[in-house]
């Protein structure tokens, strides 16, 4: 538990960066999904984490409506994924070929890598951005040459291939996360303090990040819009194959007695996220 927490708890600040909303968002739904879950689920070994699969989707609606569109996008696939649920329409997804499933994958991998290139390189997000990916992508991609921080992406580089290497090469059994979060912490305090170096942190971005348990939820017409509703159906579709994926795996590493009631976890995933 200890070391889940230790892996996930920067992974949330930032997947909630990365889906276009606050790091305090990110923190929370961590909180309330580890606590709800572990309630309310069909599977005692599941491990309750942020999983950056989703975070690719949430940018777009995001850009699209603004960083409520996180909180209104978890009612929309309560909803969606109810309807999954009482149809038992989550049997056919386990009849989906891999290459098919991985293909939905990697083109979500390419969207949160691109989505987060201003951060890569260093750039001033003082730029307006729009309501396309694809336009954000390529404004990004222009400021490059004239606002590139170097200090950014040699650090970029060296942990991208750090994680790698030990990731694949070492051993993925150690939370890597928790050490390079430990490491970036003590970098955005020297930069803060003035000392050698100067980042873009997380504070410097966002100010001081206020934690607030419950916040109201404000109507947007954007919120009927077809493509904000197809979003929120793909944002499902992952929500319910992660799940089944999952728990079969969980499966095949327990005792039959102790596997999991897959209708029973179906239903959890869209109450939690309602609540």
């Amino acid at each position: 538990g200890i070391t889940s927490a230790v892996a996930h708890l920067p992974n949330a600040l930032l997947l909630g960066v990365a889906a276009g909303s606050t790091p305090a968002i990110g923190v929370f739904s961590f909180i309330y999904a580890c606590v709800l879950t572990t309630v309310f689920c069909g599977n005692s070994f599941n491990i309750i984490g942020p999983t950056a699969a989703l975070a690719g989707i949430l940018v777009r609606n995001s850009d699209l409506i603004g960083p409520e569109a996180v909180a209104w996008s978890a009612i929309y696939i309560s909803f969606f994924t109810f309807i999954v649920f009482f149809f038992a329409l989550e049997r056919y997804l386990l009849l989906l070929p891999s290459s098919v499933i991985e293909g939905f994958k990697l083109g979500l991998a390419m969207v949160i890598a691109l989505g987060q290139i201003n951060y890569a390189f260093g750039l001033n997000a003082g730029y307006p951005r729009g309501k396309s990916f694809v336009i954000n992508v390529i404004t990004n991609i222009s400021h490059i040459p004239e606002h590139i921080h170097w200090f950014s992406i040699i650090s970029f580089l060296i942990v991208f291939i750090s994680v790698y290497v030990l990731l694949n090469y070492v051993t993925a059994k150690v939370p890597w996360g928790g050490l390079f979060a430990v490491i970036g912490i003590a970098l955005g305090l020297m930069s803060e303090r003035g000392w050698w170096v100067e980042y873009q942190s997380l504070s410097s971005r966002f100010g001081n990040i206020q934690y607030e348990w419950s916040a109201p939820l404000v109507w947007n017409d954007e919120l009927l819009n077809f493509g904000f509703i197809t979003e929120c159906m793909s944002l499902t579709f992952m929500v319910v194959l992660e799940t089944m994926i999952s728990t079969k795996i969980s499966d095949g590493m327990v005792k039959p007695s102790k596997a999991t009631k897959p209708r029973r976890e179906i239903f959890s995933m869209s109450f939690v996220n309602f609540l």
